[in-house]
């Protein structure tokens, strides 16, 4: 007993609650806790959370002598205990908010709050001013800048014409430029600046109404005419602001510069009219703002006349900012301090707080919004304010919502994640094995049968045994379960589950957690590398094909001058390699054929499809002939048993994923008559799969195995890096390491030659001395031989000539010939200037080396369904029709420009097959064809032409260094390297770039680049990527593969392996805390992991199995000088299938003629659904004679499956009607009796805590006898 007790009476002390019998004190935590503490359980009756009906404000101003009311409305049990942060601050008696200034004289004083949009309170900053430490004269580089020739303003060309700064002259406090103008480079009407460095760029919001002061003496010697342009230019966020010097600079003196960071003092455009400047769009201190938020250049004019001799000297350059130290100089008082709404932080409000994210959208920086999620039960995206709905799986009612939870996919479209007995994207279908209709209201899928017709030869067991007859991979009582080393239950597979095969290097399996995609080709302009050939393939026909643009086909007529030989279409390189995770898809192509005169009667019997991999031929045949002269679709079932062995034989499954591994052709039978005039073919498609969601199905009949090490892949088909494939073991060999003599880790893992030879080693093996070395017989190292040439490797040196015998290394690279990357760092090559690329591994390791991947190409094809749209940048505004398609051309085309926001940039957004993980693409091209039509007027604008945005909001922005122009047809090329992207207004970073390629959301291309368009159209694009297989355009070295630890997998270690989950806030892997019978895990927005459990688990943790059942009360105590009473129950199961809850009382009284009914139990009122279970609350009245209330549980089939019983005891007046003791221990008994197909549960509870470990175990074995003697 808790509190304080005296002469029978309790003190009520403040943080302890009173139970009602007032005899008990417990602590005021323990109140609504779920745990009966007080002995009358008052403390657990009439809880309710709390109810906020009117919030206070989180933070509250104020200022001095004023007052404040602080409202808050709220309900609950316990009482809620709100609370305000209310802050005091002095204001200025002249500015009333939403302005401030406490040191303004007069109104005029007065600044509006800026806060970035995020909010109108503000108030001048209690820090002072002083200045930034001057730059250090070596860390200033050179900027030039010149004029626009078709519109006379001035444009920074640093990315341009990049200036050296080895001319520069630097001292602690100056920077002095002595050159010749023509050695610096760039067009003779380049205007030079000095670019300040890194510490005076950045965030700079404290520099807000102070000064940038510096001297500038220029030499009169040599000096030409006097030259004009902005004194001092700074950008930040896109905005580019300039200032004009109101004085007259003098040449061999020092030319004192104030330029103050105030309205007035900038502007956004300024044009040259020949020596004179006119300035246009005075800047506003929102504009300035804009740009202190994140400078990216402080540029001051170095050039003053148009002389070829350079001489001028910067010096005592101050830039002020705002310290929280007191200083002489005084308060600060222009520089805003903000009083941020939730989500924002920092003087203005300008970043966003922790747990929170930027929205790119609306003005300025965007909004913070939570990064959060919708809860269970919901979709929607409230970052991006689409708000959170109720799953429609398929419907919204309760009654047709089947599934607990639901995501909105990468399309736009709801995808449910459906209970057992449901398929389809929003659950709308029944599985195999289930019937009904759960699109009507009230229906749902009940079980077809008494077995599983996916699992077992009949729905009815057999009428002698009485059990179901299981197909050879499946077990359980209703052969609804696959046996171990199996996986996948479906109707599709002829042995019910699927075998894990997994090469036969291990037979721990289960079905991929990988989405179907498709390889699909149209005909538009080119045969897209199709080609004809004979049954050998000796006979080779490419020219004669051409593309019939109108029906979008390939077509040959030349068969005249070939014979009666069978062709078939042969499919190019996108479509071979490893494509094991096309098992369970389908191969659809369309095609037609006209038979010559005579020919229709003479149908060849060759296979309709021929496929070839690993020395392994495998043939389909159709089952029906195909009819002449109109255009058919075939799809192929990409399992073993539709596919046949050369010898006639059915495929095994084993052979098919053999064959599937390493595609080396696919043939599409082209002729079907001896004779044959005509063939046309207008698409193939081929099913595979990836590893991120692709708002598709899953493809669960692709099998993830555990492979060992050495393996990897998801049949562990391809050897790991490090390793390679020898000619011993079963199917396709086994994996040993590489055998490079100790010098070298990397060798190709189907040949075993070694690469990138460490010790000054060569040979296929690293056998061998590298030219210009001997092997010393001593020691057996490689040395150098005396005199020899240095033999320094263009790839990794500085130059050729070597000093001291030595080379000079780039910066990433080793050794005496400089011809290996440091450790951490892959990819020896010359046009990297520090010699090897820095292996980024997504931070889990730092080893990799050079992908064993090959150069391909995703092509923009222009299907019924293209997947393009036209957006404005922050995509708000989407088109998805009214478009043009020239099929002919390839080319898209937009002309209805009324409906599109005045004033804003749109761009073309490229179809899925160009986003999710695109780090394959590192190092290659994007390629792009496109045209524009302007109207007469127009003014045309700079903006990012590509723009690579990813999860995150993060955006990779590609700017043109050639404006495109209107009318011409253009191409250019986007090299995806990180050196030609920005991010954040500042150059992209390797791993940055990497990051972002990982998860690519959208890639956009600019569309619009006048506020006066009339046509804008897109053709021909094209995104290098990389695959596994050979594909004849090389390597893709520039592609980092890793060696990542056990809870990785991926080229760059970017995803978690299946089991694992990747916690945010450290970006690492960690193991899904399910008990091993999850089928995925994630973590939820409050920081816990949501376990998705595989079929036949249950709760939290998937910790639980079979079925579990909870009736609460378990005793009810009756006085017996009652008539009736009422008592609340409450019933909850868990269970892996969905079972219906019924409450009785026994015996059944009867008054008249009609018994007592019960209230509904199945009302909506009174069920509480969650996930894997259900739970029913409902108030009986009781009356003198009751003796037991039953909680009963039933099947699909209304088979009671389990129940438990609650006993009504009846006590004298004297005693209190209340439960004696709270539970403290619960244990379940589950026995299955198998010839019924029958699972009995019983819950047994212990209410005596002093009973021993024995006696329960005593008491649960005397308990299952009793249900064996029942059974």
């Amino acid at each position: 007993m808790f509190g304080l007790i005296t002469e029978n009476r309790v003190y009520k002390i403040y943080n302890e609650f009173t139970c009602h019998t007032g005899n008990q004190c417990i602590p005021k935590s323990f109140h609504c806790d779920n745990e009966v503490d007080c002995q009358d359980g008052s403390d657990e009756t009439g809880c309710s959370k709390p109810t906020i009906i009117e919030p206070p404000p989180r933070n509250l101003l104020v200022e001095v002598s004023e007052t404040f009311v602080i409202t808050c409305t709220a309900i609950g049990v316990p009482k809620p205990t709100p609370d305000c942060i209310v802050q005091v601050k002095g204001g200025s008696p002249v500015c009333q908010p939403p302005q401030f200034n406490v040191g303004a004289v007069s109104p005029q004083d007065c600044l509006t709050c800026f806060c970035f949009g995020a909010t109108d309170q503000c108030f001048s900053t209690d820090r002072y001013i002083t200045q930034l430490p001057p730059p250090f004269g070596n860390s200033i580089q050179l900027v030039g800048v010149n004029q626009d020739q078709f519109q006379g303003n001035y444009v920074i060309r640093d990315k341009q014409y990049p200036l050296s700064s080895r001319y520069l002259i630097s001292s602690f406090s100056s920077s002095r430029l002595s050159v010749d103008r023509t050695k610096l480079g760039g067009p003779s009407d380049l205007i030079i600046y000095f670019s300040l460095p890194e510490s005076h760029k950045g965030q700079q919001l404290s520099s807000f109404g102070g000064y940038l002061r510096y001297k500038i003496t220029y030499s009169s010697i040599g000096a030409g005419t006097e030259i004009r342009g902005p004194d001092v230019i700074i950008k930040g966020n896109d905005v580019v602001l300039m200032h004009i010097y109101d004085g007259t600079f003098q040449p061999d003196v020092q030319n004192q510069v104030d330029v103050r960071f105030i309205s007035g003092q900038w502007f956004k455009r300024v044009v040259g009219r020949g020596r004179n400047l006119q300035t246009q769009e005075p800047a506003s201190r929102e504009d300035i703002m804009m740009v202190l938020e994140n400078m990216e250049l402080l540029l001051i004019r170095a050039s003053y006349t148009d002389g070829v001799y350079l001489d001028v000297t910067l010096s005592d350059s101050q830039l002020d900012t705002a310290v929280i130290t007191s200083s002489e100089q005084g308060r600060a008082v222009l520089v805003e301090e903000c009083r941020c709404p939730p989500g924002y932080v920092g003087l203005s409000c300008q970043s966003c707080a922790p747990n929170y994210k930027r929205v790119v959208d609306g003005p300025w920086l965007g909004r913070c919004v939570p990064d959060a999620e919708c809860p269970p039960g919901e979709y929607g995206d409230p970052a991006n304010n689409i708000p959170c709905k109720p799953c429609p799986c398929p419907l919204t009612t309760p009654t047709n919502q089947f599934s607990s939870t639901c995501r909105l996919d990468v399309d736009g479209q709801v995808t449910c994640d459906c209970l057992p007995g449901y398929v389809g994207r929003r659950c709308e279908r029944c599985d195999n094995g289930y019937e009904g209709n759960p699109n009507i209201p009230g229906q749902s899928c009940q079980p077809a049968g008494e077995c599983n017709p996916a699992g077992s030869y009949s729905t009815s067991a057999d009428p002698i045994t009485g059990r179901c007859r299981c197909k050879e991979f499946v077990t359980g009582p209703k052969c609804d379960s696959c046996k171990q080393n199996s996986f996948y239950l479906h109707a599709n597979n002829r042995f019910g589950c699927i075998d894990c095969f997994c090469m036969g290097i291990t037979e721990e399996c289960a079905s991929s957690t990988w989405y179907r995609q498709q390889e699909s080709v149209s005909f538009t302009n080119d045969r897209q590398n199709f080609e004809l050939v004979d049954k050998f393939q000796q006979n080779v026909i490419s020219s004669d094909i051409f593309v019939d643009s109108g029906r979008q086909e390939l077509v040959f007529r030349e068969f005249s001058r070939l014979g009666q030989e069978v062709y078939y279409w042969k499919l190019p390189q996108r479509f071979l390699g490893d494509k094991v995770t096309s098992y369970g898809g389908n191969l659809t192509y369309s095609l037609r054929y006209i038979p010559a005169p005579g020919g229709l009667s003479s149908a060849n019997a060759a296979a309709a499809v021929e496929i070839y991999g690993n020395d392994i031929v495998l043939k389909h045949y159709s089952k029906s002939q195909l009819s002449p002269n109109h255009q058919e679709t075939i799809s192929v079932p990409l399992y073993e048993q539709y596919w046949e062995r050369q010898d006639g034989q059915e495929a095994n499954r084993e052979h098919f994923l053999m064959a599937l591994a390493d595609l080396e052709y696919i043939l599409i039978k082209a002729t079907y008559t001896t004779n044959t005039r005509e063939v046309g073919l207008k698409e193939v498609i081929l099913d595979y799969a990836e590893p991120r969601n692709t708002g598709q199905e899953r493809a669960y009949a692709v099998e993830m195995c555990e492979c060992p090490q050495g393996y990897q892949g998801l049949s562990c088909e391809d050897c790991a890096i490090g390793y390679t494939r020898s000619l011993s073991g079963l199917h396709l060999g086994t994996c040993i390491p590489c055998e490079c003599n100790g010098h070298s880790e990397e060798c190709d893992p189907e040949d075993g030659v070694c690469t990138n030879c460490r010790d000054n080693t060569a040979g296929d093996y690293c056998d061998e001395c590298a030219p210009g070395f001997y092997r010393d017989d001593a020691s057996g190292r490689c040395i150098r031989l005396d005199g020899g040439n240095c033999n320094c490797d263009p790839r990794g040196s500085e130059s050729t000539q070597c000093f001291g015998n030595r080379c000079q290394c780039k910066a990433n690279v080793r050794g005496e010939n400089c011809d290996t990357c440091l450790s951490g760092y892959f990819h020896l090559a010359a046009r990297n200037p520090e010699g090897c690329l820095q292996c980024w591994c997504s931070g889990a390791s730092s080893q990799c080396f050079s992908s064993n991947y090959y150069r391909t190409q995703i092509p923009m094809q222009l299907f019924t369904d293209h997947g393009f749209t036209l957006s404005n940048r922050l995509r708000s505004n989407v088109i998805r029709d009214g478009f043009d398609i020239n099929v002919a051309n390839n080319e898209i085309s937009f002309n209805d420009f009324s409906i599109l926001r005045d004033g804003e940039t749109y761009y073309w957004s490229l179809p899925q097959m160009f986003t999710g993980n695109r780090l394959p693409s590192y190092g290659g091209n994007l390629t792009i064809t496109q045209r524009y039509q302007t109207q007469p007027g127009g003014n045309i604008y700079a903006d990012p032409d590509v723009i690579i945005r990813s999860s995150g909001g993060r955006e990779l922005i590609w700017m043109n260094s050639r404006p495109l122009q209107p009318l011409n047809l253009q191409t250019y090329i986007v090299a995806l390297y990180e050196e030609n992207f920005t991010m954040n207004q500042r150059p992209a970073s390797r791993f940055e770039f990497l990051n972002a390629l990982s998860s690519v959301e959208a890639v956009l291309v600019r569309a619009t680049i006048s506020d006066r368009m009339s046509l804008t159209s897109l053709r021909d694009v094209i995104m290098d990527t990389a695959v596994p297989s050979q594909t004849g355009q090389g390597r893709a070295y520039e592609v980092e593969q890793c060696q990542c630890p056990i809870e990785y997998v991926g080229l760059s270690c970017e995803q978690c392996k299946p089991g694992y989950y990747r916690d945010t806030a450290t970006n690492k892997c960690n193991r899904c805390p399910c008990n091993g019978h999850e089928d995925s895990c994630a973590l939820r927005p409050d920081g816990g992991v949501r376990c998705n459990c595989l079929p036949g688990y249950y709760g939290d943790y998937c910790e639980g199995s079979g079925l579990m059942l909870e009736l609460r009360p378990i005793k009810v105590l009756f006085n017996r000088s009652n008539r009736e009473q009422y008592e609340n129950f409450t019933c909850s199961y868990h269970s892996s299938e969905p079972l219906q809850i019924e409450f009785t009382l026994e015996p059944p009284l009867v008054r008249g003629e009609a018994p007592l009914a019960l209230m509904d139990a199945r009302a909506p009122y009174n069920t509480e659904e969650y996930s894997n279970g259900a739970k029913h609350f409902i108030s009986l009245r009781i009356l003198n004679g009751h003796r037991t209330v039953t909680c009963r549980v039933y099947d699909a089939t209304n088979m009671e499956v389990a129940q438990m019983v609650s006993q009504i005891m009846y006590v004298s007046r004297t005693r209190r009607a209340r439960e004696s003791f709270p539970i403290k221990s619960r244990h379940n008994v589950c026995l299955k009796a198998w010839p019924l197909c029958v699972q009995y549960c019983y819950s047994f509870v212990f209410y005596q805590t002093r009973l021993s470990f024995v006696r329960k175990m005593q008491a649960l074995w005397i308990l299952s006898m009793y249900i064996l003697s029942v059974v």
